[in-house]
């Protein structure tokens, strides 16, 4: 064989082979795109969030007796039973629901609260000295 056709297979074979390779490296990159779109429905950028359906609330006991009749419905009122009447636990339960923020309390009442606890400390203060005093007493003696 002559160096020109030997020449000419070599080419042949290296184009062969880079084209195996160039097929090779896009599948890679074809499953490495069907991984990366095996994501959870709606963590896409482009998914958009559907928005819940917007029902009528309505409460006919709470519109006829009194109370928020726009914020739920007649079968789920915790005010009133189905006959009209206040549910006996409606009442007891919003008085010990929540306890008052300390922040929103009026200055007066802060001041209250700081003079007692101020009596407190010195009542606590007394009650340290005389356990003191009892004590270096009875080592003295």
């Amino acid at each position: 064989m002559d160096m020109r056709s030997l020449l000419q297979r070599l080419e042949a074979i290296e184009r062969v082979c880079t084209q195996e390779r160039s097929n090779a490296q896009s599948t890679e990159k074809a499953s490495t795109k069907n991984e990366k779109g095996n994501k959870r429905p709606g963590t896409e950028s482009t998914y958009k969030i559907p928005k819940k359906a917007r029902t009528e609330k309505h409460c006919d006991l709470c519109k006829k007796l009194g109370g928020a009749h726009t914020t739920h419905n007649t079968q789920d009122c915790r005010r009133y039973e189905k006959n009209g009447n206040e549910k006996s636990d409606f009442r007891a339960t919003k008085k010990g629901a929540r306890k008052s923020n300390p922040t929103k309390q009026s200055f007066a009442q802060l001041c209250e609260k700081m003079d007692k606890l101020e009596k407190a400390i010195k009542k606590q203060d007394a009650k340290r000295k005389k356990r003191r005093r009892s004590d270096t007493d009875s080592d003295s003696e």
